[in-house]
């Protein structure tokens, strides 16, 4: 692991001269070019557990130069045969991957994300399933509920702003219930006429299993953060269990590396009863994997939670993911 780690020092000074370097070219190609290597460093920082706020620095940089890039993205049709210049696609991929770690960063840092206003331009042009596994509408409801929880959280909240904001949220949940149950009964159909069978079946079953997985996650996600669900709230608990049943359905172990930050979202409000679950979909990684990544920071996040919540404190039951990283003095990114 330390020879790992040297070579990672390495590669972060080779890419911060590249950096140097592309800066001098101001133009559509050097900013892809800075683009990546910033993709390059968060991805890097994430090998070596994503705690640090190294990963914070990078991703607002990032964000700063999506903005820009996303008036060069080609509109992706339905066509397969379409073809893509090479820099619009990896304009479409880069910018992608900022908005996928931007919305999924707001558990952490409790703001509402760098490229909110940006949110809808960027998903008109890509299919961030192609990326994630995880599809545009449940991605778009994540940022959403991320908004709505910083607009919360301020000191000062007028009783209209607040009854305003658990209106949208509600809307917000009906419309994650209503993908979450047409996404499962395409699931059900690939799985029940056995036609998962060429690639883009596969593909197709992958996307509907990821979707419900994030769909279901973000369901507590909202529950928690806007509505203040305790652990022993029925709504809490069916979204819980909703998760779990999605993630059974993950076909191979290892992907579940691909599902940290719902693991986490779903993994902090479970009840005693549903540790060994969570903790197994770690385990199943392998001892090599939770060495390397954020595998390991997240379950010690979960494990922290319901220690935390093991107490005889009256508070015990409103415990989740931000008082386990409050109390490990971490701040990892979960993606």
């Amino acid at each position: 692991m330390s020879e790992l780690y040297e070579h990672h020092d390495l590669a972060l000074k080779e890419l911060q001269s590249f950096i140097q370097l592309a800066e001098v070219n101001d133009n559509i190609n050097g900013k892809v070019q800075i683009l990546a290597c910033i993709v390059q460093f968060i991805s890097f920082e994430l090998f070596r557990g994503g705690a640090s706020i190294a990963w914070e620095l990078h991703l607002q940089a990032g964000a700063s130069l999506a903005p820009e890039l996303t008036t060069h993205m080609p509109l992706i049709s339905n066509n397969l045969t379409t073809t893509l210049d090479a820099t619009a696609t990896a304009i479409s991929f880069m910018c992608g991957v900022i908005l996928w770690f931007d919305i999924l960063s707001t558990i952490t840092t409790g703001k509402k994300t760098l490229l909110h206003a940006h949110r809808e331009v960027i998903l008109a042009v890509i299919h961030i399933d192609n990326i994630t596994g995880c599809r545009n509408w449940v991605v778009s409801r994540i940022d959403e509920i991320s908004d709505l929880a910083a607009r919360q959280s301020v000191e000062i909240i007028t009783d209209q702003e607040f009854w305003e904001i658990n209106a949208q949220a509600q809307q917000i949940m009906e419309r994650l219930k209503t993908g979450l149950q047409t996404t499962k009964v395409e699931g059900d159909a690939l799985k029940e006429h056995n036609s998962v069978r060429s690639a883009a079946d596969f593909t197709c079953f992958i996307a509907c299993i990821s979707t419900q997985v994030y769909a279901a996650a973000a369901l507590v996600f909202v529950q928690v953060t806007i509505f203040r669900g305790y652990l022993n709230s029925t709504d809490l608990r069916s979204y819980v269990s909703q998760t779990i049943s999605a993630l059974k359905d993950i076909p191979e172990p290892q992907m579940t590396r691909s599902f940290i930050w719902p693991l986490v979202i779903a993994g902090c409000m479970a009840s005693e009863a549903e540790y060994a679950f969570f903790e197994s979909k770690f385990l199943q990684i392998g001892k090599a994997g939770l060495a390397f990544g954020n595998s390991s920071q997240s379950l010690a996040l979960l494990r922290k939670c319901w220690q935390l919540r093991s107490t005889s404190d009256s508070q015990a039951l409103s415990v989740d993911w931000r008082h386990a990283m409050s109390a490990l003095q971490v701040r990892v990114l979960c993606v």
